[in-house]
């Protein structure tokens, strides 16, 4: 499983990472954490991927810059048609 953080706040992306890890540790998971800090970092790693039916993207709502997690979460859909699970935080 893949796991695409995106925070661009310091304590929320170090909070949210360490849910994601403690999860995955309780439940017995495997899991590769990818975490990022803006929008284009973000796409850029997605458009190296070959398949996206194994990830999770946890997305930043608010996140600053040109474009928020809203456009994101858009632009991942249109890159992966639907194949991944998306959570907003």
């Amino acid at each position: 499983m893949k796991i695409i953080l995106c925070e661009d706040h310091p304590d929320f992306r170090a909070r949210n990472l360490k849910v994601v890890q403690d999860f995955l540790k309780n439940e017995g998971l495997v899991g590769e954490v990818s975490v990022f800090t803006t929008y284009q970092e973000t796409m850029d790693y997605l458009k190296s991927l070959d398949h996206f039916d194994d990830c999770l993207y946890i997305l930043d709502i608010g996140l600053r810059g040109e474009k928020n997690g809203l456009h994101l979460g858009r632009d991942i859909r249109d890159l992966d048609g639907y194949q991944g699970d998306l959570i907003y935080v």
